[in-house]
């Protein structure tokens, strides 16, 4: 089973609002970025438009970090990635998020939940948009 973690502005990263971090922005940043390398901007299989830029870890492994939605995201990385998205998040004015909403704090570090801001809030928004869905 997999896991991904979120560069977002959104208190939830899955929370569908304004609060989005735009392609051009994503690319701008990444772009900017010597870390990085451009990797694809084109139209996914939705019909969404895609940014995708590698990040080679300090192992030589090649990760990719794909905007999505208002998001970037990066499935499983290793812990010197999750501190470069800990360090673009803050260039974007935004966090790094895990699936369940947990944060990670400005040099990679995942952040207790009792010290993190809101994590009961965004959890109750969570559940709350899922039992809509679920009820239809």
């Amino acid at each position: 089973m997999g896991w991904s973690l979120h560069i977002t502005r959104r208190a939830f990263w899955a929370d569908d609002d304004d609060a989005i971090i735009s392609l051009d922005e994503w690319c701008d940043c990444a772009e900017a970025d010597p870390d990085l390398i451009a990797r694809s901007k084109n139209v996914d299989v939705k019909g969404q438009m895609e940014g995708t830029f590698g990040y080679v870890t300090s192992q030589g492994d090649e990760w990719p970090l794909q905007w999505s939605e208002g998001n970037v995201l990066v499935d499983r990385p290793p812990d010197d990635l999750i501190a470069k998205m800990s360090f673009i998040a803050a260039k974007l004015d935004a966090v790094v998020m895990d699936d369940d909403g947990g944060r990670y704090d400005s040099e990679g570090n995942w952040v207790e939940p009792e010290q993190q801001i809101g994590v009961q809030k965004i959890r109750q928004i969570f559940h709350n948009r899922l039992r809509q869905l679920l009820r239809g």
